[in-house]
């Protein structure tokens, strides 16, 4: 039986992941984001952690 699952990743992923997906058989939708797009999901990114590092010291 074939579980065909999907999920959807709206952010920023390593390098190497849509490969790592490719050769497990998982389909991949990706694009190159541009410079202006780029900065700004960078800047949300760091955000985030910069969060989760405050919160992980309460």
């Amino acid at each position: 039986m074939i579980n065909n699952r999907r999920f959807k990743v709206d952010k920023l992923i390593r390098d190497k992941v849509p490969n790592y997906l490719r050769n497990r058989s998982v389909q991949t939708n990706e694009r190159v984001m541009g410079h202006d797009e780029y900065l700004e999901r960078l800047r949300n990114k760091l955000f985030e952690e910069a969060k989760e590092v405050i919160d992980a010291k309460k």
